[in-house]
């Protein structure tokens, strides 16, 4: 079990009670970028993608190493400021970030040296979910549909007219292929 805070990480053993604390003050291979952790997702290679407000660090359990990335030129990546993880239906990783947009990560999952992060659109916040064949997300309370292979973002008029008007403070997608929307009021 994995958990996200303002503190850095924990990792918890369910059944030895023992953790793990990944933060700026852990010694070695545990640090991270920045305590404010705000996203956690784990990649097809066993790897713990850590989101963080300074870039983005990853946790290989095999290797016992950590890795950062962070905004720059080269990766495409325009802010550090990380607010969800994603994994596609397809396949892709995708992340969100906060002032700076969703991102499709390309390159070889594998070799995290050539990771880079290709800009699909400014829907930069922690509300986004993937389900068929798209990410579904929300932007100024507006719900959009990125279309996973064409990059094509479109409104959802029909969402609108639902929502009218509140705040969206969460998404899910769920197996049977509902979108479900948390409002401060209930559920769309």
């Amino acid at each position: 079990t994995w958990l996200a805070t303002l503190h850095g990480v924990i990792r918890m053993d369910p059944v030895t009670r023992g953790r793990q604390i990944f933060s700026t003050q852990s010694a070695g291979d545990r640090r991270i970028l920045l305590n404010n952790v705000y996203a956690l997702e784990e990649d097809n290679y066993g790897r713990i993608w850590i989101g963080t407000a300074g870039g983005i660090n990853i946790w290989d359990e095999a290797d016992q190493k950590m890795y950062a990335i962070t905004s720059n030129p080269t990766n495409g990546l325009i802010t550090n400021y990380i607010a969800r993880f994603t994994k596609a239906t397809d396949g892709s990783f995708w992340v969100s970030a906060w002032e700076g947009g969703l991102f499709k990560v390309t390159g070889d999952m594998r070799d995290i040296a050539s990771l880079r992060f290709e800009l699909v659109g400014d829907f930069g916040s922690e509300k986004n979910v993937s389900g068929a064949n798209a990410i579904w997300a929300i932007n100024y309370n507006e719900l959009y549909r990125i279309d996973l292979q064409s990059f094509r973002n479109t409104k959802v008029p029909a969402f609108s007219a639902v929502a009218n008007k509140r705040d969206i403070t969460c998404l899910y997608y769920s197996k049977k292929g509902s979108l479900w929307a948390g409002t401060l009021n209930g559920l769309i």
